[in-house]
């Protein structure tokens, strides 16, 4: 079944406030993972449970039902590297507008492409055998980044960064952008650090946590999505670059209360 745990693990709940109208869509071949997830997550107190194989249209079924957070199960019958399926569903669900947080369930044998999933728009991956706790704990915390209690807004260069809906806002053209999880943490992080700059290891450990295998490349390939989206908008710099340090251009102006989204893995 790819998951162990214990009783002592389940009974490690969380706030019902935490889960409370929130929609689950777990995207997982095997039967029996899929069916038992649905209910200890459904224990857990998430509103909504959709569990589907990957032989549904996935793409179509995210915009129907706009999950809060997404599981993306490994299909370990999949050997070719260049069709892997996470991978590719990363994009799709991406490219669909879609920013809920994608968690990959991964196999021992793909855990090398953990780093291509989060390329390709994953939020974290975890190998199989899953642990329970371990999974609900990473849940817990994606979630709780992505429905703080307080707002947060900062404006540059005529363009405002709602880090808490994870919108770029332009006044101006008055149109906005959306904003992924990460993409939200990363400008958070910076403007938390500003005026100083922030190494490129030293963001990648804080936004993404000791997971294997990954290198700054990971981090690059979110600044250049990010910085696209901002160009859209204006030709300032927004985000500077010196040597392996990124930081925030000129001053910031903070427009709502700050909330802080380090947190830990453990």
């Amino acid at each position: 079944m790819g998951l162990t745990a214990t009783m002592q693990e389940f009974s490690d709940t969380i706030s019902e406030d935490t889960f409370a109208h929130k929609k689950l869509l777990i995207i997982e071949h095997d039967a029996i993972l899929n069916s038992f997830l649905k209910e200890q997550f459904r224990k857990e107190g998430f509103e909504e449970i959709f569990g589907i194989s990957k032989n549904e249209k996935v793409s179509e079924l995210v915009l129907s039902k706009l999950p809060d957070l997404i599981l993306l199960g490994c299909d370990r019958s999949e050997k070719n590297e260049e069709y892997f399926l996470e991978t590719n569903l990363c994009a799709q669900i991406r490219k669909k507008g879609i920013y809920a947080p994608i968690i990959v369930l991964l196999d021992k044998a793909h855990e090398n492409l953990g780093k291509k999933c989060l390329d390709a728009g994953a939020d974290y991956y975890i190998s199989k055998p899953l642990r329970f706790s371990e999974l609900l704990s990473i849940v817990r915390s994606l979630l709780r980044v992505s429905t703080p209690n307080q707002t947060f807004v900062f404006e540059l260069f005529g363009l405002k960064f709602d880090l808490t809906s994870k919108w770029l806002i332009s006044n101006v053209a008055n149109t906005k952008i959306a904003l992924t999880e990460k993409e939200a943490e990363i400008l958070l992080f910076l403007f938390e650090e500003h005026p100083k700059g922030v190494q490129k290891d030293c963001l990648l450990r804080e936004i993404w946590g000791l997971q294997k295998g990954l290198s700054t490349h990971t981090l690059e390939t979110h600044i250049y999505r990010l910085r696209k989206k901002i160009k859209d908008h204006t030709n300032e710099p927004i985000i500077l670059t010196h040597g392996t340090t990124y930081k925030l251009a000129d001053n910031p102006k903070k427009m709502g209360q700050g909330i802080s989204l380090n947190f830990s893995w453990e």
